[in-house]
């Protein structure tokens, strides 16, 4: 059969590409889904057996096709990755990819992390993408639905004697016949596999179609496919594995100490990362407001919010480490657990900016950018605008340079909050000052420039 010797073939060059190394590797597989979706956990029936898994419970397929992967060093860079499976037996055979998108999430997750792949959304008895993670908060998972948009995308094709069917886009296979998987990098670089059922090294005895294949011991950067992979019926969807009825479960708390062990790193490369535990050195203090302050690298590249209060007048030097969170409206900020003096105080410069350009139409890392706004990314920096007032209210105004970009607000603009001089009035030019924020109106986030003082606000003319 053609299928069965190129399956064959494949096999065995990945076999040779994964050598005999035992080099770190940063991700591995740790439990993956045989049962068939007329099956249940450990029986045909429902009432044949009491096993379940400790998400779905006891459902009929299990959840249907899914995978879960573990990421096993800090911090690597998984786009564009791609995860190979094949399987085959002398009825149906099949090979195809899963491959990772760019979201910038895939870009720096922590050792640790649990990353799970399905097939079916909720409505169809899997789960549908949940990309909420939150390390520091104790949020280790990731769910990524192939079929809903989530950051995969996959091709394929299942054999049936000398019939090939190809697989629709969103759709892959787990099965019970010699199920492997072999994991690449974004350029093809083998890093992980074949691992699965038969393959050398193979711990357990076959997987029937009434179970899962899982790694029976902690996941480390030095698992090989010849490490504990066995079959079994205690099923742990995105959750640590267990085995033996549930008397033993995996450790992961090696992995995840990274999770207290603070990155230094600079204000831009906490946002490409995006979570975790970062220190920043050096970083100046530009404004103080109610509930944060901004800091920003003394060359202007970049700039973030700081939730609290400084204690501490504008200017500083500062060194600040904390949790990297996002804030409703959508902006990336530091929850810091420590901000200190790194130096004399030093003058702060805004930076002059258009309308058009304000906040950035770009992405950083997870901060993302703004409706309306075109450039690089300057959210957090501290600005400088020039414009016609076009409305006002309470603590607020909206600035148009006469770009006519849209505030969110209704008047064109930018809108300024905060102290703002309350003998501004409509038609007055006049110059801003402050830290480039965001605001979410009706679920699209617009630029925000937040004013900490009545003398940042300049009446160039009525």
């Amino acid at each position: 059969m053609l299928s069965k010797f190129c399956l064959a073939a494949a096999l065995s060059l990945a076999m040779l590409a994964s050598g005999s190394s035992h080099a770190q590797v940063s991700l591995i597989l740790n439990e993956w889904n045989c049962v068939a979706p007329e099956n249940y956990l450990d029986s045909v029936d429902f009432w044949g057996s009491s096993k379940s898994d400790t998400f779905f419970g006891r459902v009929q397929g299990n959840g249907g096709n899914w995978i879960e992967l573990v990421v096993t060093t800090d911090r690597p860079d998984l786009r564009r990755w791609t995860l190979e499976w094949t399987f085959g037996s002398d009825t149906i055979s099949g090979q195809g990819i899963i491959r990772f998108g760019d979201h910038p999430l895939l870009a720096s997750l922590r050792s640790g992390t649990i990353i799970t792949i399905t097939e079916s959304t909720t409505a169809e008895g899997g789960l549908d993408t949940d990309l909420s993670y939150d390390p520091a908060s104790g949020d280790w998972w990731i769910n990524i639905c192939t079929r809903d948009g989530g950051p995969a995308t996959t091709t394929g094709f299942l054999a049936f004697g000398a019939e090939i069917v190809p697989l629709e886009e969103g759709q892959f296979e787990v099965h019970h016949s010699n199920w492997q998987l072999t994991i690449r990098d974004a350029l093809g670089n083998h890093v992980f596999g074949p691992v699965g059922e038969a393959v050398p090294g193979w711990q357990g005895t076959g997987i029937n179609s009434r179970e899962v294949g899982k790694l029976e011991e902690d996941p480390s950067p030095f698992i090989t496919p010849s490490s504990n992979y066995n079959d079994g019926t205690s099923s742990s969807f995105g959750s640590p594995n267990i085995w033996s009825s549930g008397l033993f479960s995996q450790d992961f708390s090696a992995l995840r100490s990274v999770i207290n062990q603070p990155l230094t790193t600079t204000v831009a490369g906490a946002k490409l990362l995006g979570t975790g535990l970062v220190r920043i050195e050096n970083v100046i203090l530009t404004r103080s407001h109610d509930d944060r302050f901004y800091v920003q690298q003394p060359d202007r590249a970049a700039g973030i919010a700081v939730l609290g209060f400084a204690g501490l007048p504008d200017g500083y030097p500062v060194n600040v480490t904390g949790s990297l969170t996002l804030t409703s409206d959508g902006e990336l900020a530091i929850q810091p657990t420590s901000v200190t003096v790194a130096g004399a105080p030093v003058a702060v410069k805004p930076l002059a900016m258009g309308a058009r350009a304000f906040g950035g139409g770009q992405a950083l890392g997870l901060q993302q950018g703004t409706a309306g706004s075109f450039g690089p990314n300057n959210v957090g920096l501290h600005a400088l605008i020039y414009g016609r007032v076009t409305a006002t209210g309470f603590g607020w105004m909206v600035v148009d340079d006469g770009s006519g970009r849209d505030s969110g607000n209704g008047a064109p603009g930018i809108r300024a909050e905060g102290l703002v001089d309350p003998s501004v009035q409509v038609g007055d030019f006049v110059s801003v000052e402050g830290s480039v924020s965001l605001q979410k109106t009706g679920g699209q986030v617009y630029p925000l420039l937040r004013v900490a003082s009545p003398s940042d606000v300049r009446r160039i003319a009525p």
